[in-house]
């Protein structure tokens, strides 16, 4: 099964997938690790 919390602290716990036989591969993304990226829709929504 596949479990989901806070990845700072751990806390609240949850399971979001069961029945899993054995998963391959996990992402676990952040928006403080994503770099920037501007877009002409960044400003006055394109």
């Amino acid at each position: 099964s596949i479990h989901a919390c806070n990845k700072r602290t751990g806390e609240k716990r949850k399971e979001i997938l069961s029945a899993l036989y054995s998963p391959m591969d996990i992402q676990v993304l952040s928006p403080e690790r994503q770099p920037y990226f501007h877009t002409r829709c960044a400003e006055d929504n394109g």
